[in-house]
């Protein structure tokens, strides 16, 4: 609520200028509510008057930033993710190769989002047996426990590895 003030004056034709200046000297002076001038009489009325409320568009338009800004921060949240998880790919790639010289084939997938989440990993392959693969999945990135995150049709996904289990379990094919 904000406090208005309303100046309410009576006084004599063609003097209303007068009135308010002297009416105006009186009040810097005495601080009253109530004047008595030479050519009227005036007060003053201290009134309340509420904040506006604020426009259906003016509503509109602050929900929608906050939603958009919302949508931006997660959409950068992801971006920085897939960032992430293929930098990671990358660094680990070179580490596998070493499986090429055994029969396997290593790849990188960069499958940009997948249900709004990035999809990327590394594909270890045994290209002489039916059903031997794993993909080594690039959220592993954000693991801070040295384990990784897998897939595959011989290895339990509930299966808790590192990088050198999973090894461990590749030269058994």
């Amino acid at each position: 609520m904000k406090r208005e003030i309303r100046i309410v004056i009576s006084c004599d034709e063609g003097f209303v200028a007068d009135t308010l200046r002297e009416f105006a000297g009186k009040y810097e002076d005495e601080f009253g509510d109530w004047y008595e001038c030479e050519h009227g009489s005036g007060f003053l009325e201290f009134v309340n008057v509420p904040d506006p409320e604020p426009s259906l568009e003016d509503v509109f338009t602050a929900k929608r930033e906050s939603v958009l800004s919302e949508r931006d921060r997660k959409q950068k949240e992801r971006l920085d993710m897939q960032d992430e998880e293929r930098e990671w790919i990358n660094e680990t790639l070179p580490k596998l190769k070493f499986l090429e010289q055994h029969g396997f084939s290593v790849t990188k997938y960069f499958g940009g989002f997948v249900d709004g989440w990035p999809y990327n990993y590394i594909r270890i392959d045994k290209s002489d047996a039916m059903n031997c693969w794993v993909e080594i999945e690039g959220s592993t990135a954000r693991r801070k426990d040295g384990t990784i995150d897998h897939v595959s049709p011989i290895i339990y996904n509930t299966e808790v590895l590192t990088l050198d289990g999973l090894i461990k379990k590749i030269a058994e094919w």
